[in-house]
């Protein structure tokens, strides 16, 4: 596969978006890549196995779109997130490979200022910060708050870092999302990465807004159980490949034991507010 043009600054980027019953919020996305300033190359939305017709329809409104640029794969049956992330980025043939999905949105410059620090710092990944901001829209400004940094596999640990629809990885990138996990597939990967291709390029700037609640704000303790179950997993894998220390393995599962009940705590006390009297009002 041909790298991009140095000397004439082209750059081929594919885009993959998995989607499932969610057709607004997805036209949505696809508006938000189709404004960028550096235009993608080409788009794969990957609908995993969707059930109502309004998402049917939808997808077949943007396959048909006379602008193009758009590749519709359809699963016949629901088999997550990996999959259907993975589908679209084996369908790909371009130099570099952003993630996006279907309920979030980027800043119009995403692709033009992530790519050219890839470029400047000879990344194969990279990511940058995600605003969390529900159902409202919103802008921040570009300018760094802090300096382009490493993320490396001890980083990841702790703390969450970024978000999957921040990332963009080189045609180099051989590596792919587990399908055998549901939860924490994407700190599995980024695990994987980071030890692989000497850390990952984070950028300062909000360059992606998350049009979703907090964890928790449904008190969907079953999900908080499954993710902290999905993470522990992503760590004994990440021990087993000897990347991390026993010790340092074991004070990260603890460490995630007590971000999940802290999570717990705080899914409970939501729950509590959205059913009190004032709120019902």
């Amino acid at each position: 596969m041909s790298r991009p043009d140095e000397h004439s600054g082209s750059v081929r980027v594919g885009v993959v978006i998995p989607h499932y019953n969610n057709p607004r919020a997805l036209l949505r996305a696809v508006e938000s890549v189709r404004g960028q300033t550096l235009p993608p190359s080409g788009i794969v939305i990957v609908d995993d196995a969707s059930t109502t017709s309004e998402s049917h329809a939808m997808l077949d409104d943007l396959e048909a779109d006379p602008r193009g640029g758009i590749q519709v794969l359809r699963f016949h049956r629901n088999r997550g997130p990996s999959a259907a992330r993975n589908a679209g980025w084996d369908r790909l043939d371009t130099d570099y490979v952003a993630f996006l999905d279907s309920d979030d949105t980027w800043d119009r410059r995403k692709l033009e200022v992530q790519i050219a620090a890839m470029r400047d710092g000879s990344a194969e990944v990279s990511a940058h910060r995600c605003e969390v901001i529900g159902s409202r829209g919103g802008k921040r400004d570009l300018a760094p708050e802090r300096p382009i940094t490493r993320v490396r596999t001890r980083d990841l640990l702790f703390k969450s870092r970024f978000s999957t629809p921040s990332v963009i990885v080189t045609s180099k990138v051989v590596e792919r999302f587990p399908e055998d996990m549901r939860y924490c597939e994407d700190l599995d990967l980024w695990l994987r990465l980071a030890a692989s291709y000497d850390g990952i390029l984070l950028l300062p700037q909000t360059l992606g807004y998350l049009h979703k609640a907090a964890f928790g704000a449904a008190g969907l303790s079953a999900d908080l159980e499954a993710m902290e179950e999905g993470q522990r997993v992503a760590l004994r894998r990440c021990r087993e490949r000897g990347d991390v220390t026993e010790s340092t393995y074991r004070l990260a599962v603890l460490f995630g034991r007590i971000r999940y009940v802290r999570r717990i705590a705080l899914a409970r006390v939501r729950g509590r507010a959205q059913r009190s009297p004032r709120n019902a009002r």
